[in-house]
This record gives structure tokens, C-alpha cells and sequence, in this order.
């Protein structure tokens, strides 16, 4: 949603279980791992991110503001083929630029190795545009425990 003072910002609210943490107490959620992991990157495809305040069962996110990405752009990118069909085949046409593709290869090595707990979420929602630049927003997702 909107930020209500600064319409270069948006307020994203989301639900997640905190009972139910990892050995490290963190919660498991996809965006929440994504942004302990690469948050503090200096990588542009990384969404700047100004708050994020931890509530009991949802947490509040204060981030810049993004544009979706058209889908004819994302077909062009290879970044669907290269999670579908192989990322090498696919990436090393250089259709996407070597920065985004950096993250795409740690993305996919950091959801190897969340095993059975999650993994990558690579589809086109899941990416959006700052300008002309692709920016990778919520690239995993988490199994809930039994």
C-alpha cells in the first residue's frame, strides 16, 4: 500500500508465524530470510528497505517504491527460462546483466540450501523494476512446520 507521507515508499504488512522459529529463533518467512540474507547487500537488485518492525503474528516493512515488471520484459530477460529450463543454458546468452545474475545464482544456492524448509520463488511476480533496473522482491518461499 501507499506510504502515507512519502510517495516515493511503499508499507508492506505480512502474516508469519513467529511461534514457530528456526534453531536461529528466526521466523520462518520467505521475504523476512530473503532480507537477513541479502539485505544488507550492496547489490541494485536488492529492494532498499528503510524499516521492518516485528509484531507477534505479522511484521510491517517501510520500502521503496516499485513498478511491476511488463511481462514482455520479463519473458525477454531469461530470468524464467534460466529458473525452468537451467540457469547457465539460459543465463549465459547475456540477456540479463551480469549484477542480476550474480544474485540469481545465490539466490538459487541459498534455496539449496534451506533443504526441506523452502526454497527459490523465481516466477515473474516476484521481480519488479526500479527505472530500467530488475529488482529480485521476494525470491523465496518457506514451508510451515507440521
Amino acid at each position: 500500500m501507499a506510504h502515507p507521507r512519502f510517495p516515493d515508499r511503499v508499507v508492506r504488512v505480512a502474516l508469519y508465524d513467529r511461534a514457530n522459529p528456526t534453531a536461529d529463533k528466526a521466523p520462518e518467512d520467505g521475504w523476512l530470510h530473503y532480507m537477513e540474507r541479502f539485505g544488507t547487500s550492496r547489490s541494485r537488485h536488492v529492494p532498499k528497505v528503510y524499516s521492518i518492525t516485528l509484531y507477534a503474528e505479522f511484521y510491517v516493512v517501510e520500502m521503496e517504491r516499485l513498478e511491476r515488471i511488463p511481462f514482455d520484459l520479463w519473458n525477454k530477460s531469461g530470468l524464467h527460462e534460466a529458473y525452468y529450463c537451467g540457469l547457465d543454458s539460459e543465463l549465459s546468452d547475456h540477456r540479463v546483466g551480469g549484477s542480476i545474475r550474480t544474485l540469481y545464482r545465490r539466490i538459487l544456492a541459498e534455496g539449496a540450501e534451506l533443504g526441506s524448509r523452502g526454497g527459490p520463488d523465481l516466477h515473474e511476480d516476484n521481480f519488479m523494476l526500479r527505472g530500467d533496473t530488475i529488482v529480485a522482491t521476494d525470491p523465496f518461499y518457506m514451508r510451515r512446520a507440521a
